[in-house]
């Protein structure tokens, strides 16, 4: 009955033989090859959406094509894309006993990372959102306005996150993966790095074909690709040059996070889409880092107070480690309620362990016991602007936040 996406207009409605109620053709996303469906299981039943590809419409009953245009108003106030994954996906799979397609309506995905997951300035997730927008407007951008006749190659969407660590940088990487439907790669340098001459070379290649164009690759603190290759080795020259030649054939999206910013080499910095600074949170941004950590479930004690906790200076790393270790104290202590003291006794603990972190490393740094360089970054950068707040709000405010 249907050949294309181009017969069935929006209002069309139908049922399918294995599920019960009516569709309603909303929209069609060319992007994922579905069509987008209000979905009434019976009369009075509130709807729900659903995505229904092209080759299970081809079994619809009871079709109606509609004379004119007519969309459900809840859809008008519903946007799709964030909440994909939560509703039925109907689609095909093989029966292991005939050997024969059936259509089936697939398990729904837990919910993903969404964009409010990061607590980050609004500017900086639209900047990421447009940039990344690129992969749903591939064919209208680079077809129907032909600019794959000029730009060949060099198509790659990539982003550089950088910021001290527990900022949101992985968590970011994994918002994005999910909101475009991607699987996300996490890349180290330990997945790289080998001792097998040419080995990192054919590993970084075989990382970027594997992903193609559905999976999000996330370079995860490498930092040694990204430095000027005038400053290095050949060895660590060669590793580079076979990186920007991947991301130069590559048409998905790559993700770098760096803990500290260095001098980029040229012809990388070049190939970045948009370079995104992930800064220590301010209070207001704390405050609502911890709202978001704690659980609706979560009993707590009506002495708790965010906006107090939030005044410790901590990323968003440190909450979470505050949030789970006085949620440990209250259970261990076999509390009722989650006590305003079981949370900065576990803020103590976690300024405690970040001081004495620094100060081993500031040692070894003296001693020469660990990578100078490295270390001094770790020491003097990394930590710096979360020790400098820590000392501060020690003198100033902390005996104020236990009365």
């Amino acid at each position: 009955m249907f050949n294309s996406p181009k017969d069935i207009p929006r209002g069309t409605t139908f049922t399918l033989p294995f599920a019960e109620g009516v569709f309603t053709v909303v929209d069609y996303s060319r992007s994922r090859r579905k069509f987008l469906c209000s979905h009434q299981e019976r009369e009075g039943s509130p709807e729900r959406s659903a995505e229904v590809p092209l080759e299970v419409i081809q079994q619809a009953r009871n079709v109606t094509v509609p004379s004119t245009v007519n969309v459900p108003s809840f859809t008008r106030q519903r946007n799709w894309y964030p909440d994909y994954g939560t509703y039925p996906d109907y689609g095909t799979q093989v029966d292991p006993s005939s050997g024969e397609n059936k259509t089936v309506q697939k398990p729904k995905r837990k919910p993903g990372v969404d964009f409010n997951s990061v607590i980050i300035e609004k500017k900086k997730i639209e900047m990421i959102r447009e940039a990344i927008s690129q992969k749903n407007n591939a064919d209208l951008i680079f077809n129907q306005w032909g600019f794959s006749d000029v730009f060949e190659k060099g198509t790659a969407i990539s982003l550089l996150f950088y910021g001290i660590p527990g900022t949101g940088k992985t968590l970011m990487a994994q918002a994005i993966a999910d909101h475009l439907e991607m699987k996300l790669e996490i890349v180290g340098a330990a997945d790289i790095q080998t001792s097998e001459p040419g080995g990192a070379e054919r590993r970084i290649k075989g990382i970027f074909e594997k992903a193609g164009t559905n999976t999000v690759i996330l370079l995860d603190e490498c930092d040694s690709l990204l430095i000027d290759r005038n400053s290095v080795g050949h060895i660590m020259a060669s590793q580079i040059n076979t990186l920007l030649s991947a991301i130069e054939r590559f048409q998905g999206v790559v993700i770098f996070t760096t803990n500290r910013l260095g001098r980029l080499d040229p012809a990388l910095e070049r190939r970045i889409t948009a370079k995104i600074e992930f800064e220590f949170p301010t209070k207001d941004h704390r405050e609502k880092i911890w709202k978001r950590m704690i659980p609706s479930k979560a009993p707590l004690h009506r002495n708790v107070k965010l906006d107090k906790l939030a005044e410790y200076p901590l990323t968003g790393g440190n909450i979470k480690n505050a949030v789970l270790n006085a949620a440990r104290k209250a259970a261990y202590l076999k509390l009722d309620k989650i006590t305003q003291e079981c949370f900065v006794s576990a803020i103590d603990a976690e300024i405690e362990a970040i001081q004495e972190f620094a100060s081993t490393k500031q040692d070894s740094f003296r001693q020469g016991n660990f990578i100078a360089s490295r270390d001094q970054d770790v020491v003097e950068g990394n930590l710096g602007e979360g020790l400098k707040q820590i000392e501060a709000f020690k003198t100033t405010q902390r005996q104020n936040l236990k009365g």
